[in-house]
């Protein structure tokens, strides 16, 4: 609220939902939660002119037939250049302001421009390994917080990626939300890296459990924990 940053603030809720669900909680508590939070974002949404010319931006272009964001309008561009193949690594027109915030929030268009369709979901395909996996690990973890810290990994990482090309697709209302391990900047890849070394060191973990080298006294599951 203080920067502001709305996309922000609403993917933390988003993923600490998803970790309060998976760690036990009530459906029926969550969803209470859900409703009135999103009461509460929809007026934080409204506040600021930015978040609100954007949400208002996407709902006329999907009912009204309004024309499009003009960074979306140039995302689309970009990606239908890039065709099947992709122009090549470089080659890329949109990125010569064009497209702006073309190396950050909207680098998955560039990425589509240059690699093409099939270079497109080869990086989607990526990002889907890596929710399965972490997912794997997660249900691999016998204590209760090293299967939380695991899944939020996971899921924040995968929720960061789902939003950012649904972003750059128009599927959703713009936002300035990283594409993890590709957009331009050093805090966000210089956490998301130390993020998927715990969770390297989880399954890590596991492994040595698994072949008697940690001795683990037994356990019992804990009510809400993965399955």
């Amino acid at each position: 609220m203080l920067q502001p940053n709305i996309s922000s603030g609403v993917m933390l809720i988003m993923i600490s939902f998803f970790l309060i669900y998976v760690g036990g909680a009530r459906l029926k508590h969550i969803l209470i939660s859900i409703f009135a939070s999103g009461f509460i974002v929809s007026i934080a949404a409204m506040i600021f002119p930015h978040s609100r010319s954007r949400i208002f931006s996407f709902i006329n272009s999907i009912f009204s037939g309004g024309d499009l964001n003009f960074q979306v309008k140039q995302a689309l561009y970009s990606l239908g250049n890039g065709g099947i193949f992709g122009v090549g690594i470089g080659n890329s027109m949109q990125s010569n302001l064009f497209l702006p915030e073309a190396y950050g929030d909207f680098i998955f268009a560039i990425l589509g421009e240059e690699l093409g369709l099939i270079g497109s979901i080869g990086v989607l395909l990526a990002y889907l390994v890596l929710l399965v996996t972490g997912i794997m690990i997660a249900k691999k973890t016998r204590d209760q917080f090293g299967q939380l810290l695991a899944f939020g990994i996971t899921i924040s990482i995968a929720f960061y990626a789902f939003i950012n090309v649904a972003v750059t697709t128009g599927a959703l209302p713009t936002t300035g939300l990283p594409l993890p391990f590709i957009s331009y900047g050093g805090t966000s890849l210089i956490f998301v890296c130390i993020s998927v070394g715990i969770l390297i060191n989880i399954a890590f973990t596991n492994h040595m459990r698994e072949n008697g080298v940690v001795y683990v006294p037994d356990e019992k599951p804990v009510k809400g924990m993965i399955r």
